[in-house]
């Protein structure tokens, strides 16, 4: 709430003159920490740093940032999705692209397109978020939940990528 805010020590005027409301002061801190996580990552992407090492890099090192992102991710508020969904666009981009990098490295089926792996990916992870938030585990650290979302997300797209089973030619 925002008498909550208030009474780490902020003026409540000051955030009224900044945010018409919570909801407005909240997806401020979205967009924050998503272009703060797109820079961060990219930085160290730029250093030699795998994309997943250097979104968990950003995690361990900016714990706000990283709750907002598993919120966000796994229980957004409903009546903001729609505008989180924008605010995401940074590391929608990333993810997207790295992605992409990793389709050039295979073939993809003949019925398969690349718009439509992209679509799978992102079905992936939107059925994955649910399932975490049924599935976590509360008495976890934070970062321990963090870390095991993202383990999962990688599981998936593994599996997306190369399936299941192995497939017997005829």
């Amino acid at each position: 709430s925002i008498n909550a805010i208030c009474a780490t020590g902020i003026n409540k005027g000051l955030i009224y003159h900044n945010y018409k409301d919570k909801d407005d002061l909240y997806l401020a801190c979205v967009k924050r920490s998503m272009e703060e996580m797109a820079t961060d990552i990219e930085t160290q992407m730029k250093k030699g740093v795998t994309y997943n090492a250097a979104r968990m890099h950003f995690f361990s090192s900016h714990e706000m940032e990283a709750r907002i992102f598993l919120e966000i991710m796994v229980n957004p508020p409903q009546k903001l999705e729609a505008k989180i969904k924008g605010l995401r666009a940074p590391i929608d981009a990333l993810n997207q692209k790295q992605f992409g990098l990793l389709l050039a490295k295979h073939t993809l089926r003949k019925n398969v397109s690349e718009e439509m792996a992209y679509q799978w990916m992102e079905w992936m992870q939107t059925f994955y978020n649910m399932w975490f938030q049924r599935q976590e585990n509360k008495n976890a650290s934070f970062m321990d939940r963090m870390e095991q979302h993202e383990k999962g997300v990688a599981q998936c797209i593994d599996l997306m990528l190369y399936g299941i089973a192995q497939k017997k030619e005829e």
